[in-house]
């Protein structure tokens, strides 16, 4: 809840609190959706069923091939916290079977996002285990076969569940799922007979039935969405026509808390296809088994719909799952200037007087728990009191609750997205519940307007700029003027040489060289929320001219 609202001399601050009571774990976001427990779920499921095209048609089903076309847009890395990203444009053939974890995926994803690349790849997924033949990686589109992890077979299993009545309909007939029936208040005001199926271990899936046809109008069911937590995820199924004696969907959708991250049309559907033995069967040999992590395999079935963004994204550093830097202590760049380096992100630490102050809190929970312990060691006697989040992208500030829970934390933003951190710091996350959500403690929203300066060790200054951008309206770069440095996150990643001319990626580089120069400041480096590489050497800082060339100026 909010606490109070205070004028500052650059707007105004926001102090926020968690929940009051940590509530139960694994406790789902359904409020709206009533179990009726004296009701017999029998009839509601025998009218799905029916709908659907009776048991005898849906077991004959064996699996589903669909033909499809869509779209994937990515909620938290538009310009706007309110605009999603759309991150791919992509056509697929999916053979999955409906009674078994196993799928064969043909998919020819473009990608739109950072950049525009053709991914193109084979993908075969039984049980837990699966592999990638082609390319499937927006920064490295390298034709490769390669086992994949079983986070992400898992995820994509569930999310063809979400995506298919049939499979849900085998579930019920073959008892892996237990039914129920609830009533629901929907979004119109009215109320609907809901039939809910849950298995064990996973969150459960609330089929709105339509009245009149039997036929599931949407799905409902809650994930853990970070940096958000508890988010409602709606399936929409429309469009449905008759094939080989069942009744499915040629259209669906899929929400993100109200907000559109999927649409997917298909042109064929085929029932009960021939395969053969090496249908499901992985394409290259298993690389020595890794040590399974069944918390990671959890992660994956309640948060599957927010790693399946960066599948379609082909960005590999969230279903990958990172869980430490890559370094066991702080990488020091210059007096009091200090960068945690990661697989993917990096975070920079900034030493004061009596406290540290970190620029970004990167990924997830996870990930900024292992980086905070290595700000602890490095700074014993000097406790985090200041966040300064660059830009509201998730990626970049996922973790941001794990280092607020230390107390008496302030977090720098830029002004127009000053609503969407007090979000992240009111949401509930009781499905996988975070040190925030188990001890709240109170957190200042300072809003930078247009700079924010704060006294760093040496008389040496820390300044973040809000600077004009395509990339996020809430842009800041910070500038230590001790050290004659520039930290900037997606704008430009420092490489090893100088790059070639207008390098850039779009117009972003020319935004932050420009915006450097108008705003005066004598920087010698360039510091980067992302890193390039030259072998295994991370690449993390660059010389001024570098920027200028690839900017093009």
């Amino acid at each position: 809840m909010k606490e109070q609202s205070t004028l500052t001399p650059e707007g105004f601050a926001v102090v926020v609190k968690g929940p009051a009571t940590p509530p139960a774990q694994n406790v789902e976001n359904t409020s709206h959706i009533a179990a009726n427990t004296e009701q017999d779920p029998a009839e509601l499921m025998n009218r799905f069923l029916t709908s659907l095209g009776g048991g005898d048609n849906i077991l004959a089903a064996s699996n589903e091939m669909i033909v499809s076309s869509g779209r994937r847009w990515h909620p938290g890395w538009g310009s706007t916290p309110d605009t999603a990203e759309l991150v791919s444009i992509f056509s697929s053939t999916l053979l999955a079977e409906t009674s078994e974890p196993k799928y064969h995926l043909t998919m020819q994803d473009d990608t739109i996002a950072m950049m525009e690349v053709k991914l193109r790849y084979i993908e075969i997924g039984n049980e837990m285990v699966g592999s990638i033949s082609g390319a499937d990686l927006l920064f490295n589109p390298r034709v490769i076969q390669s086992t994949i992890d079983a986070p992400r077979v898992l995820a994509r299993n569930r999310h063809i569940d979400l995506l298919s009545p049939l499979r849900l309909a085998h579930k019920l007939l073959e008892n892996r799922a237990n039914p129920s029936e609830s009533i629901a208040i929907d979004h119109d005001g009215s109320r609907k007979k809901v039939l809910t199926l849950t298995e064990s271990g996973r969150a459960p899936l609330h089929l709105f039935l339509n009245k009149a046809t039997g036929l599931p109008d949407k799905l409902e069911t809650t994930e853990d969405d970070p940096p958000f937590g508890d988010a409602v995820v709606e399936v929409i199924y429309d469009d449905y026509r008759e094939i080989q004696g069942c009744t499915l969907p040629y259209h669906v959708v899929i929400k993100l808390n109200g907000m559109i991250i999927h649409d997917e049309s298909r042109s064929v559907i085929q029932l009960g296809v021939a395969v053969t033995e090496n249908t499901y069967q992985i394409q290259v040999t298993a690389s020595p088994a890794t040590p399974e992590d069944p918390e990671k395999n959890r992660y994956a079935v309640y948060s599957t719909e927010w790693l399946m963004s960066y599948v379609y994204a082909g960005v590999s550093f969230y279903f990958d799952l990172q869980k430490a830097p890559v370094r066991t202590e702080p990488v020091k760049i210059s007096e009091g200037i200090y960068i945690i380096l990661g697989p993917s992100h990096n975070m920079l630490v900034v030493e004061m007087e009596d406290h540290v102050v970190t620029v970004d809190a990167p990924l997830y929970g996870d990930y900024t728990s292992s980086a905070l312990q290595q700000i602890k060691k490095a700074f014993p006697n000097k406790p985090l009191r200041a966040i300064i989040g660059t830009h509201f992208h998730y990626d970049h500030i996922g973790g941001m609750r794990e280092l607020a829970a230390e107390g008496n934390v302030t977090v720098y933003v830029g002004l127009p997205t000053v609503p969407f951190f007090e979000r992240i710091f009111m949401s509930s996350h009781t499905i996988r519940p975070d040190r925030f959500q188990l001890h709240p403690v109170e957190v200042r929203i300072d809003p930078v307007v247009s700079q924010l300066s704060l006294p760093a060790l040496n008389g040496s200054q820390l300044v973040a700029y809000r600077i004009p951008n395509d990339h996020a309206d809430d842009m800041l770069i910070v500038y230590h003027t001790g050290a004659k440095i520039v930290f900037n996150s997606d704008l430009w990643n420092p490489t090893p040489v100088m790059p070639p001319p207008n390098s850039g990626r779009g117009r972003l580089a020319t935004q932050l060289y420009d915006a450097i120069i108008n705003l005066r400041l004598d920087v010698e480096s360039i510091v980067g929320g992302h890193s390039s590489f030259e072998g295994k050497n991370n690449i993390y800082i660059a010389p001024l001219s570098f920027l200028k060339t690839a900017a093009g100026r």
